[in-house]
C-alpha cells in the first residue's frame, strides 16, 4: 500500500514537472511568435471549457439515464395495472347514437383516453400468453412490444382539451404497424407447418381459441378508433363507420369483382361468381368489414376452384 502511494505521488510530481516544462517552452516559443502569444491564453481557456463541458456532459448523461430508468419502472407498473383493468362493453346502438351527436365528441374522446390503453394492454397480454411457444416468435414479440408501448403512451397523455389533437394522435396510431398482422400471420402459418404441437388436436384447439380471442379484440380496438375518427367527418348515409342502409348484395358484388380481378392477374383467368338474394334489402352495418369477410371467402373459393379445374 505504501509502495503504491509513493509511486502514485512520484507519478503526480513527474507529471506536474513535465507539464510545467512544456508550458514554459510553449511560452518561450510564443515570445518569438507574436501571433501565437495572443492565442496562448485563449488556448488554455478553451481547454478548461472543454474539460468543464465533458464533466457537464457526463453529469447530464447520468441524470438522463436515471430518469429513463425511473420512467421505465413507472410504465412497467402502469402496464401491469392496465392489464388487470377490465374493458368496458360498448354496444353498436351506443356507437351509432354518439356518432349522431357532435356535442358528444369531447366526451367520446375522454372515454377512449381511458379505454384504449386498457385494450392495448390486454392485446399485449394476449400475445405474450399465446400457448405452446407461439409467444416466443419474433413477430409476435415485436407486436406485443408495440401494443405495450402504445398502451403506456396513451395512458400518459395529458387530459384532453383539444379534441382535434387527440383525433390526430389516434390517426397516427392506426397507421403504425401496417405490416405487423401480415408478418404475424405468416409466422403463425409457418409455425403450424413445422411445430409438432400443431398436429395435436387438443393443442391446436387451444391455439385457435387464443388467436381468435386476440384477433377479435384487435378488430374491436380498431373499430372504436375508426368510428370515432369517422364521426368527426360526417358523410351522407353514415353514422361514423356505420352505413345506415348497407346493402349486402352490393358489397358482395363489389367484393366478387375485386376477387375476379385479383385471380385474373395471378392465374390468367377467374371463375364467374353468381349473386343471389334481394338487392333492396339493407341494414345498418360497417361495409368495409363486410367487404373484407366476403373478399376472403370468395378468394379462397376462387382459388380452390381454379386449383381443381386447372
Amino acid at each position: 500500500m505504501c509502495r503504491y502511494f509513493n509511486e502514485k505521488m512520484v507519478g503526480k510530481t513527474l507529471f506536474k514537472n513535465m507539464a510545467s516544462k512544456t508550458r514554459k517552452r510553449a511560452l518561450a516559443f510564443s515570445s518569438t511568435q507574436p501571433s501565437v502569444v495572443s492565442l496562448t491564453p485563449d488556448f488554455w481557456k478553451a481547454m478548461q471549457a472543454i474539460k468543464t463541458a465533458i464533466v457537464d456532459l457526463g453529469s447530464d448523461y447520468q441524470a438522463a439515464a436515471a430518469e429513463a430508468q425511473e420512467d421505465a419502472e413507472r410504465n412497467k407498473i402502469l402496464l401491469q395495472r392496465l392489464m388487470k383493468t377490465p374493458t368496458t362493453e360498448v354496444s353498436i346502438q351506443q356507437l351509432i347514437l354518439h356518432a349522431k351527436n357532435p356535442d358528444l365528441l369531447i366526451s367520446n374522446a375522454r372515454f377512449l383516453q381511458d379505454e384504449l390503453p386498457v385494450r392495448f394492454a390486454h392485446g399485449a397480454k394476449d400475445l405474450l400468453s399465446l400457448p405452446h411457444g407461439l409467444a416466443e416468435l419474433e413477430p409476435i414479440v415485436n407486436l406485443a412490444r408495440w401494443y405495450s408501448d402504445t398502451a403506456t403512451l396513451l395512458a400518459n397523455e395529458p387530459e384532453i382539451h383539444d379534441e382535434s389533437q387527440w383525433a390526430r394522435r389516434l390517426a397516427s396510431v392506426l397507421i403504425q404497424p401496417r405490416s405487423a398482422p401480415r408478418s404475424v400471420s405468416a409466422a403463425i402459418a409457418l409455425w403450424l407447418q413445422e411445430s409438432p404441437h400443431a398436429q395435436d388436436k387438443a393443442r391446436r384447439g387451444q391455439i385457435n381459441a387464443a388467436l381468435d380471442h386476440f384477433f377479435l379484440s384487435r378488430v374491436s380496438l380498431r373499430f372504436l378508433m375508426e368510428h370515432y375518427i369517422a364521426a368527426r367527418r360526417p358523410r351522407p348515409g353514415f353514422n361514423g363507420i356505420f352505413q345506415t342502409d348497407c346493402s349486402p348484395h352490393e358489397v358482395a358484388g363489389f367484393a366478387a369483382a375485386e376477387v375476379a380481378r385479383a385471380l385474373g392477374r395471378h392465374w390468367g383467368t377467374a371463375p364467374q361468381f353468381q349473386l343471389y338474394g334481394e338487392p333492396g334489402r339493407t341494414f345498418s352495418y360497417v361495409p368495409s368489414h363486410l367487404y373484407y369477410v366476403l373478399w376472403e371467402l370468395l378468394l379462397n373459393a376462387g382459388k380452390a376452384t381454379l386449383e381443381r379445374h386447372h
